[in-house]
């Protein structure tokens, strides 16, 4: 027999819903004796809504399998778990297929029917047609494109603030939930700043990144109102995560979150690199200091090599009234566009920090965040203008602005 490992090239996930303990033993060994295949989650219980949809997410199955005993719940979640995820295919297992309860299952899409006792053989039957179907339409696995990575131009100019208040007020639009990860393992401040701590650190949860499910995740993370947070945990600076562990982290979290955002060291550590290109915005913290605005040029050559500068904007903290150095400006330095400006506020800023909070939403910081969240969820068009060149021509000639690229 041709097994479906060798065809797909990946192992076909099933997820059982079998209260029965015959029903779900007689499953679990039939699984386990067909090569390509791996049951991923076993509940012996129909899920309701919030926690089905949470299950299948986090599970990412291609076959489902669903007991009739109780028709009634099985139908809904038949139902519920086709809605989710486009493409699965269900089978449905019962001790006797009832006419009425087959007849159901067939009107929802169901086409393959197990009734127990079965014979390896006719499983394995089974598989083969549901593997010629998954090969026809291919699961529409769900998962967000938006990955967020807040990059510093350099130490000291507020990246985790940015990172931290920015997803506070993603957080807190309609629709969305938002995992924070703190990705610096030398330097992390997300914990402190929010006087937080869960026990666990991004690299205990990227060791485990191979049999992540929603049950062990909630044990890893920690919340602060409706958004998810993923510390650093104890400052480490001879920890380092395995670029492919971090991605399958990634690609786990995507499932189960509308928004990633990644508050990462600047060190451009392989793992960074790797987060980096994941990530659908790369956001280029800076001030407009000098030396800040030339070592973001130096970030930002780094970012075109790894060809992801189509990806990056920048996001000026820390702006005066009276600034000497316009957003303009340094956008035609950097060659970068700025997604936003954020006003310096050192009194509400320390005034969070001290109590461990959020920047108050009510502030003219805060409302900045909340318009920089709703701008990355639904963004505009256009970016500022340039500026008077002829007026500026002699300060922009200090980081020599060259076609193709910057150089200091």
């Amino acid at each position: 027999m041709l097994t479906l490992e060798g065809k797909l090239g990946f192992m076909i996930r099933a997820v059982v819903f079998a209260p029965g303990e015959a029903v779900a033993r007689e499953l679990e060994h039939s699984i386990l004796a067909t090569p390509g295949m791996s049951m991923v989650r076993h509940e012996r219980r129909y899920l309701q809504s919030y926690e089905l949809d949470r299950c299948i997410r986090a599970s990412s199955p291609q076959v489902v399998y669903v007991s009739l005993a109780d028709p009634g719940s099985a139908i809904t979640l038949i139902r519920e778990v086709l809605e989710l995820v486009p493409g699965v295919q269900v089978v449905a297992i019962d001790t006797v297929l009832e006419p009425t309860k087959l007849l159901r299952a067939m009107n929802l899409g169901v086409r393959e029917f197990l009734t127990s006792p079965w014979d390896i053989g006719v499983f394995q039957a089974s598989i083969q047609r549901l593997q010629k179907l998954l090969d026809t339409v291919p699961v529409q696995t769900h998962g967000t494109d938006q990955v967020i990575t807040f990059l510093p131009a350099k130490a000291g100019v507020g990246t985790s603030t940015v990172a931290l208040n920015t997803s506070a007020a993603l957080a807190a639009l309609q629709g969305q939930q938002v995992l924070l990860a703190d990705l610096d393992l030398s330097n992390g401040l997300l914990g402190f700043m929010l006087k937080q701590d869960s026990g666990y650190s991004i690299s205990e949860a990227v060791a485990h990144s191979d049999d992540l499910d929603e049950h062990n995740w909630g044990q890893v993370i920690a919340s602060r109102g409706k958004m998810d947070l993923l510390l650093a945990g104890r400052a480490d600076a001879g920890q380092r995560i395995e670029p492919s562990k971090i991605v399958k982290l990634i690609t786990f979290a995507r499932r189960l979150y509308t928004t990633l955002c990644l508050d990462v060291s600047g060190n451009m550590e392989r793992y960074t690199i790797e987060v980096m290109k994941e990530s659908k915005h790369i956001f280029l913290v800076c001030t407009p200091e000098i030396p800040a605005i030339h070592l973001a040029q130096k970030k930002i050559e780094i970012l075109r090599e790894m060809d992801v500068l189509d990806r990056v904007q920048v996001v000026l903290n820390r702006m005066q009234k009276d600034q000497v150095m316009k957003s303009a400006q340094i956008s035609k330095i950097l060659r970068v566009p700025v997604a936003m400006e954020l006003p310096n506020d050192y009194k509400g800023v320390h005034g969070a920090l001290t109590k461990g909070e959020t920047v108050r939403e009510k502030t003219q910081l805060g409302l900045k965040f909340s318009e920089f969240a709703k701008k990355i969820i639904a963004p505009e068009v256009g970016v500022s203008g340039n500026p008077n060149d002829s007026k500026n021509r002699k300060f922009l000639e200090m980081f020599s602005v060259a076609r193709g690229g910057v150089s200091a």
